[in-house]
């Protein structure tokens, strides 16, 4: 950082570093972010940690890229759904439905769709279990890469 580079690639920046020295590397690299235009690039299995730092993702699955997302379009349009709507027999055709899962009588759906959407199709047919639950970036690694009939898949849920 110190020859002032355009890009910075960095792989597992912060791998071994103790709570208050991660902090302070991710300080540093957010202020050159800020003052200087700074791109920087970060190969790291440590999602969670990402999480609040990056704006862009991509997944690098068995050298290649499967998938791009703005860290926006994530939180606005992939969402985690908890539904439940006993016997009765509903509809969600108009979701794009990327995944689904059944326990009993609750489904578990990964919708990539608008919230207003998703409240308003699933509204309308009056659920008795209705919730939006978080959807890390851990999860959605998972999801991307593991198959339908594929045990880490379980995982997510």
């Amino acid at each position: 950082m110190s020859t002032m580079p355009k890009y910075l690639i960095l792989d597992e920046p912060i791998d071994g570093l103790d709570p208050i020295a991660r902090k302070l590397v991710w300080k540093y690299i957010i202020d050159d972010v800020a003052q200087r235009d700074l791109t920087v690039l970060i190969s790291s299995h440590n999602l969670k940690e990402l999480e609040g730092i990056v704006d862009h993702v991509g997944i690098l699955y068995k050298g290649k890229i499967m998938k791009e997302f703005d860290l926006e379009y994530i939180q606005t349009h992939i969402h985690k759904i908890q539904v439940s709507f006993g016997d009765k027999e509903v509809h969600l055709d108009d979701l794009n439905i990327a995944y689904q899962e059944e326990r009993g009588s609750v489904k578990i759906l990964i919708i990539e769709d608008s919230l207003s959407n998703i409240r308003k199709v699933i509204g309308d047919q009056s659920p008795l279990i209705f919730d939006i639950l978080p959807l890390s970036l851990e999860e959605l690694f998972i999801y991307e890469v593991g198959g339908e009939d594929d045990d880490i898949q379980k995982l997510i849920f």
